[in-house]
């Protein structure tokens, strides 16, 4: 087991654990990154140098920690839709809305009928949207449509292991009848496969903010109050993160356009 921490001796034990690959230690903030999900009794030390962190015996032994990994949100997966991802992706889809470029598309993808395996599907989509990005870069750039940039956001889900991902986006009136073609004719080279039976589902998108908080469902219970949300057991999404948002609608964009999102008030009943 390696660990990566800070640059400094640990100098007090561990009393509380953090749910986002970390735990804290008291005091200095020293933060130790893991890969586990189990309870686990480690003899570390560290070295003064670098990074190394090992589990060793002998005369270098300083401490022995004792923690309990939570579900983490991370590159490689989670159980959960993180807090901040969940409002990056409410923030863009009011924006978009805001710019006269409201989500108007629902593209689901299910790699079951696909035949595609979890452990891939999220570079099998990582590579529907590079294909369908590059496309629509095509078209505004050689053809000289003016159809914008590509506004939108996704969210990967699995419940009871089924696993597939919604694609929510502002699709231009220009291209709104080649589009779903598009998106097919892609899918089907990366599915290898002609027929993708009920592997791709494209639909109109009528109130983008209700369907936002329906993808989202998966978002930490704790969480969904918060943001009016009504949380769902949506499956460990493994090999990927489980959301995004295009970089038209990103928060570097928001704040490039001076955007700031307005407090609804809310009225006494």
């Amino acid at each position: 087991m390696r660990f990566l921490v800070s640059k400094c001796l640990l100098s007090h034990r561990l009393f509380r654990v953090g749910g986002r690959g970390y735990v804290r230690l008291q005091g200095g903030g020293t933060r130790a990154i893991h890969r586990s999900e189990n309870i686990l009794a480690t003899k570390c030390f560290c070295e003064n140098a670098g990074f190394g962190y090992q589990g060793i015996t002998g005369a270098r032994l300083y401490h022995t920690l004792w923690y309990r990994v939570l579900p983490m949100a991370t590159k490689s997966g989670g159980l959960y839709v993180g807090r901040v991802a969940c409002e990056n992706a409410l923030h863009a889809v009011r924006y978009v809305a805001e710019v006269g470029r409201a989500m108007n598309t629902h593209v689901t993808v299910s790699f079951g009928p696909l035949g595609i395996e979890d452990d891939v599907a999220g570079r099998a989509f990582s590579d529907l949207q590079a294909r369908v990005t590059r496309w629509w870069r095509d078209q505004r750039q050689r053809k000289g449509r003016d159809i914008g940039d590509l506004h939108g956001f996704h969210c990967h889900s699995n419940p009871a292991g089924s696993r597939h991902v919604h694609w929510v986006l502002h699709v231009p009136a220009e291209i709104e009848d080649e589009f779903p073609s598009v998106v097919k004719n892609r899918l089907q080279k990366i599915a290898r496969r002609v027929d993708l039976r009920d592997g791709l589902h494209i639909g109109a998108v009528q109130t983008p903010g209700s369907l936002a908080k329906y993808v989202l469902r998966g978002i930490e219970p704790e969480y969904a109050d918060y943001l009016h949300i009504e949380a769902a057991n949506e499956g460990f999404v493994a090999g990927c993160r489980r959301t995004g948002v295009s970089r038209a609608a990103s928060k570097a964009a928001r704040k490039r356009a001076g955007w700031v999102r307005k407090k609804r008030r809310r009225y006494a009943a």
